[in-house]
């Protein structure tokens, strides 16, 4: 049996976009990362198709009983994310808040000239720095088709290490708003985090029993099992 499984839209892409749909089509059945994404692949072939989101790793955290002045916020993710910060930046700027940002991700991408902390990813760094910061921020471009399909891995990631996300409204980041903070401007939800601490610790600690139910390596596995068992 093949399981083709999906966490990006690249159908539409000129190279990668034939591959993508020859797979789709030769396999038995397919996993897509997201509801959204699920849909699309769904246009493109007539397997069945599953979602099984992403399992979160580490220790679950535990939320911070204060936070400090200025706060510090960390975004993390591949250098193709690199330009979301574009979006998100000038939001925060905007308030006229202090803030410190790290910027995690790989090196030689751009992220040492942005003018903000920068660190090379890995996996010790990421989970040194969920430790160390008080907010992870997760700015996206609404007008990009392949964003809007993204897995909420991040989101996820950074809510079982205890820590606040503010994110751009996609769809996946959506659906986990009653756990943090989602909408149009970074710059408001920075404010009302400030303003609302302790709802924030609260809706952290829900998310992270969310978490535990839907993206622990346990239950993910359980999810693949079905996928492998009804292929």
């Amino acid at each position: 049996k093949i399981i083709a499984d999906y966490c990006d839209d690249h159908f539409v892409h000129p190279v990668l976009g034939p591959v993508y749909r020859n797979i789709a089509n030769a396999a038995d059945a397919a996993v897509a990362s997201t509801p959204g994404l699920a849909e699309l692949v769904r246009t493109q072939t007539p397997v069945a198709v599953s979602v099984v989101s992403d399992p979160v790793e580490g220790s679950r955290g535990e939320p911070r009983a204060d936070i400090r002045r200025p706060p510090r916020l960390l975004w993390f993710g591949h250098p193709l994310n690199l330009d979301t910060l574009s979006h998100g930046l000038p939001q925060l700027a905007a308030r006229q808040i202090n803030f410190a940002l790290t910027v995690l991700t790989a090196p030689g991408a751009g992220a040492e000239t942005l003018g903000h902390r920068f660190r090379a990813w890995s996996t010790d760094a990421l989970f040194e720095e969920l430790r160390e910061c008080d907010a992870v921020i997760i700015p996206s471009n609404l007008h990009d088709r392949r964003k809007a399909v993204k897995s909420p891995n991040r989101f996820t990631e950074a809510l079982w290490a205890g820590r606040f996300v503010m994110a751009h409204p996609l769809p996946a980041y959506e659906a986990l708003d009653a756990f943090g903070w989602v909408g149009g401007d970074l710059g408001e939800g920075l404010h009302w985090l400030l303003e609302n601490f302790d709802e924030a610790a609260a809706r952290t600690r829900a998310g992270q029993d969310w978490v535990a139910d839907h993206c622990s390596p346990a239950a993910v596995a359980r999810a693949w099992q079905a996928v492998i068992a009804a292929a």
